[in-house]
């Protein structure tokens, strides 16, 4: 199928753009007088590319939010400061945005109107002008008014400055089958997320402490991830641009469903199951790979929420079975990769008999671990903040001190104490800094967004042949959200570039829900 050659081809090349990306910067981090050349270079060739069709900008954008966790792969120093490549990407796709904006105002005028003739549409943008509304109290408070810390207050503020994208997402011209394309991009950074984690997971478990350092100082250094010893040659993968295999995850195990019910009908129908099969399985792998409570918990609410959406008692418990035996399966499936991968005989590992019972006690530890503690020892101290400023909060750059438990700060402290401006209980961060109005706002957009999902759930189940791959769909953009949310009540996403990305991807997918039901590539 000519169509299917095309998706394949834009794959490869996808895939290829993430892998160079990432030979660029482990030679920067290895020659680092080459690391301004290549910064250059990816920044001249998004300039070139946004130059001739804004909406390969738009893919780059997304492209780098899911390798590139921090923004720091690439970078151009100087001065002793460095630029970020993705703060590169960010200005050039909104400065070629503005300027063909001002150069075609009557085109853009037209945009605009025709955006807020669909209410959908009109409903999210109203909600986004509130929540702009909270992110100027914020900012104007923590300069002008609180006078926070001008270094704090930039590198607290410049995360939210993403909201911008809605822009050229939303009022640009694209052509036909811009969702296949990104959804393109999201599939083969998931695989590119796969290779690049399962390799390192293969090379921390077989190789010499000295080669696995350097390894492990470049994602450091680059803000790629965090790799952590949890037993001899078993390590812990975290990557914060894993918040997109969520997605990913859901998606694929509804639309198996939806194939497994046709298995066997329609030859073709048995490929794309097992291409499903094997989105989900890599999914699964990344997840088990994180070690991320927060996700396994975010994981687990938006698969149970899903099921509801089917209306009928009997269907909810039909569905709710179908899926977690799925999935469970994906996760079996994943255990015997990451098994595979670490007990590898050759060259011989250095795991343990047992490495893979680290499982069991992550989650036991969930009350003494580091990490779990901080976070519960911030809680009575970051409400004691809020509630001395409940409605305009402390703006952007707003710091706490209090007492941490990581091992890092108490060696390098008397007390253990520890002062910040960025916290993980991410909603009361920005009820913190943007004041009741951008928490009102910010939670009102998910409010929307799940009412909308339900309502176009809703209306397709009573149709008389509904779309299962559209019901697959919805659900799964549901299911997204609500693991979003709920990771940003202990992991801080919804005030950074990759949870303000994500959300932005929905909401684009939710609302042109006729692009994909017309050219959908599943």
């Amino acid at each position: 199928m000519p169509r299917t050659e095309k998706n394949l081809k834009l794959f490869f090349y996808f895939s290829l753009a993430f892998m160079s990306a990432e030979i660029f910067s482990l030679f920067a981090y290895f020659q680092p007088f080459s690391a301004n050349f290549f910064a250059f270079a990816v920044a001249l060739s998004a300039l070139c590319l946004t130059l001739y069709r804004l909406e390969y900008g738009l893919l780059l954008i997304f492209g780098d939010l899911l390798i590139n966790s921090k923004g720091y792969l690439l970078a151009v120093h100087f001065a002793g400061g460095e630029i970020p490549i993705r703060l590169l990407i960010f200005v050039i796709l909104m400065s070629v945005w503005l300027a063909h904006s001002l150069l075609n105002p009557i085109s853009l005028w037209s945009k605009i109107k025709v955006f807020f003739q669909a209410p959908e549409k009109k409903i999210f943008t109203i909600a986004f002008f509130v929540l702009l509304g909270g992110i100027l109290i914020g900012t104007l408070n923590g300069f002008f008014w609180q006078q926070n810390s001008f270094n704090n207050f930039f590198l607290d503020l410049n995360g939210w400055l993403y909201f911008f994208i809605f822009l050229p997402l939303f009022f640009s011209d694209k052509k036909a089958g811009f969702w296949r394309r990104l959804v393109l991009v999201f599939a083969s950074g998931i695989f590119w997320l796969f290779l690049k984690t399962a390799f390192l997971l293969y090379f921390f478990a077989h190789f010499s402490p000295e080669i696995v350092y350097l390894l492990y100082r470049w994602l450091r250094t680059s803000g790629v991830g965090e790799a952590t010893l949890i037993q001899a040659g078993f390590y812990r993968l975290f990557f914060q641009s894993y918040i997109f295999i969520l997605p990913a995850w859901y998606l694929s195990l509804g639309l198996m469903i939806v194939y497994f019910q046709q298995f066997g009908r329609i030859a073709w129908q048995k490929t794309v199951f097992y291409l499903y099969l094997v989105i989900g399985l890599l999914s699964s792998f990344l997840l088990l790979v994180s070690f991320s409570r927060s996700f396994w918990l975010a994981a687990a609410l938006g698969l149970s929420a899903a099921a509801l959406l089917a209306g009928r008692p009997i269907r909810i418990f039909f569905l709710w079975l179908f899926s977690w035996s799925l999935s469970l399966i994906m996760i079996i499936l994943a255990v015997v990769l990451i098994a595979g991968i670490v007990k590898f005989p050759w060259p011989p590992t250095k795991a343990g008999q047992n490495s893979l019972t680290a499982y069991s006690e992550r989650i036991a530890e969930i009350k003494n671990e580091p990490a779990a503690s901080s976070r519960w020892q911030l809680w009575p101290v970051l409400w004691s903040e809020i509630r001395q400023a409940p409605y305009l909060g402390r703006g952007f750059g707003a710091v706490i001190i209090y007492q941490s438990a990581d091992p890092r700060i108490k060696n390098s402290t008397t007390d253990g104490s520890y002062q910040t401006y960025a916290f993980e209980w991410g909603w009361l961060d920005i009820w913190l800094k943007t004041g009741i109005i951008g928490l009102i706002a910010y939670a009102g957009i998910f409010v929307i967004f799940f009412w909308q999902t339900g309502r176009s759930f809703s209306l397709e189940l009573r149709r008389k042949l509904p779309n299962l791959t559209y019901l697959a769909i919805i659900a799964g953009l549901g299911s997204s959200a609500l693991a979003l949310a709920a990771v940003n009540f202990f992991t801080p996403y919804l005030n950074h570039p990759l949870g303000i990305g994500l959300l932005l991807i929905l909401i684009y997918s939710l609302v042109n829900k006729k692009e994909w039901l017309d050219r959908s590539t599943c």
